[in-house]
């Protein structure tokens, strides 16, 4: 019950630490640099970015790391060690995780029912994700977000930006990178519904990809997804699953701008186009690959 946890150098980690010593143990430590603490976090070089060291003895425990990440992924490991009898055995480790990408797909738009909301998402990535040591999440918003530049593709019960940003604090407070999803051709019900004008053979989940209104709605909702985000490296454009249905329709029902051109190259087009536009923002395509497989 005396305990106290020194974290002048991760005070976030710290802060995390000592509610779930508290969940585990019913005990709660003090954040204190004061006297002897029983634990401490510190500031020093590691052989991998995301690396950690743990000294444990009976005089108490120090954690090392020289990254954000490194400092959350050792007090998840001394939670571990200490555990719900809150003991921690002596000895000394170095660990760091074996996969340098560890991303996590998640989507909170579900087909049926209410948006799941903020507090659960953040709650399920502090919980969950961080505890699983995944270092980028992939959000599928579909119409969860309120859009500025197409209002008319939002649920009534979307988020607000700051309601997003609040998810986004949560992830980056583990330094987790949040890359935002906006799924074409494919799995686009969503848009369809709202503008069948953009569809391709007459399938409401299937967009046109040479219609040049479907081009500027990806544009606009790329731009406006990259920009409420902060920016990311990448942002995820799906293209799995496109089921073209050329085949299967009658001459009338066929799309004028792509009856008569093989799959393959719709594709390829639709591929070098969206990275263009990524480029221009600063950011690069991220997809699913199935697709690309040849048995596909």
């Amino acid at each position: 019950p005396d305990s106290a946890i020194c974290a002048r150098k991760a005070p976030d980690a710290g802060l995390w630490l000592a509610d779930e010593l508290q969940r585990l143990t019913g005990i709660k430590p003090e954040i204190s640099c004061e006297g002897s603490p029983s634990i401490t976090i510190a500031e020093a070089e590691t052989d991998h970015p995301e690396g950690y060291r743990i000294v444990s003895r009976d005089s108490g425990m120090k954690i090392a790391a020289s990254s954000l990440r490194g400092a959350f992924y050792g007090v998840m490991a001394t939670a571990d060690m200490i555990g719900f009898d809150g003991e921690a055995p002596a000895g000394d480790i170095e660990d760091w995780p074996a996969l340098d990408t560890r991303l996590f797909f998640h989507e909170v738009t579900p087909h049926g029912g209410p948006m799941t909301s903020p507090e659960q998402v953040s709650r399920f990535i502090t919980r969950v994700v961080a505890r699983a040591r995944f270092n980028t999440v992939v959000l599928e918003l579909k119409g969860g977000l309120q859009s500025e530049s197409h209002p008319a593709l939002s649920r009534n019960d979307a988020w607000t930006k700051a309601e997003l940003k609040q998810v986004l604090d949560a992830a980056r407070r583990f330094g987790i990178t949040v890359i935002p999803t906006f799924n074409t051709p494919a799995h686009s019900h969503w848009i369809g519904r709202v503008y069948p004008n953009l569809t391709e053979d007459e399938a409401t989940g299937l967009l046109c990809t040479r219609n040049p209104d479907t081009k500027a709605l990806i544009e606009e909702m790329l731009a406006e997804l990259h920009e409420v985000f902060g920016g990311p490296e990448f942002v995820h454009i799906g293209h799995d699953e496109i089921g073209f249905k050329t085949h299967r329709k009658h001459e009338a029902q066929r799309c004028p701008r792509c009856e008569g051109t093989p799959r393959w190259q719709l594709l390829t087009e639709d591929l070098a186009w969206q990275h263009s536009v990524l480029a221009d923002l600063g950011a690069k395509p991220m997809l699913w690959s199935d697709m690309l497989v040849r048995e596909w």
